[in-house]
């Protein structure tokens, strides 16, 4: 007779959650705000919904209303003009991170 293997609703929230973590990348910025990407969210509907987002603001890049879907600074959305507002060293530090899917090395 085999023997049933039960897996608690707890045991699969942990794997779940685990899953997740993996996916958030967190990282500093250059005036030490804590940014934090969250990679599960990057999907087709993602972009779909930058499109949408671009349509009306032809005149900014795809690539930064993304940013501003994935990313959270200091605990927060940011909007696209806030990311825009950021210094350039750190737009790109986002872009880099997005690139790579990879934490960036501090010295």
């Amino acid at each position: 007779m085999e023997e049933q293997q039960t897996i608690s609703i707890a045991e699969i929230e942990r794997e779940n959650t685990k899953e997740r973590n993996e996916k958030i990348i967190e990282f500093e910025l250059s005036d030490g705000k804590k940014a934090e990407m969250d990679l599960s969210k990057a999907n087709g509907h993602l972009l779909m919904k930058a499109r949408m987002q671009q349509n009306a603001r032809l005149e900014i890049s795809q690539s930064v209303f993304v940013l501003a879907l994935l990313c959270k600074i200091d605990g927060r959305d940011y909007s696209v003009d806030e990311i825009l507002d950021l210094p350039l060293e750190d737009v790109l530090l986002l872009e880099m991170v997005f690139q790579t899917k990879k934490k960036p090395q501090t010295d």
